[in-house]
């Protein structure tokens, strides 16, 4: 699972200490879906986007029907410049295995 939140609340999350980050939004994940129902939580990883200096807290998403931006993206500036990366991906478009694939998209080209 991964939990995305903004504004003053995703602030406020990524300042405070992992664990209570943590804790709060399985809180509010055991409120919307009535329970975990003997699940457990095994391993967590908390972002400080906030706090980052190269980031500020910045997240970047598409419009709707804006799909034909990750199109420009992927296209070859030349036979030397390649793009390649979660953005670039229209198969799986903003994960790992998005940019996985687009890497792998981009080899076969170059091959």
């Amino acid at each position: 699972m991964v939990a995305l939140a903004g504004g003053s609340y995703g602030e406020a999350l990524s300042r405070a200490a992992e664990a209570d980050a943590t804790q709060e939004v399985l809180g509010r994940l055991e409120a919307c879906i009535g329970g975990l129902h003997g699940r457990r939580l095994v391993r967590s990883a908390v972002t400080g986007w906030t706090t980052d200096p190269l980031f500020h807290g910045s997240y970047a998403y598409l419009v709707p029907d804006g799909g034909e931006a990750r199109v420009a993206l992927a296209a070859s500036v030349d036979e030397h410049l390649h793009f390649a990366g979660e953005a670039t991906s229209l198969e799986l478009a903003q994960t790992c295995g998005g940019a996985f694939l687009s890497g792998l998209r981009i080899a076969d080209r170059l091959a």
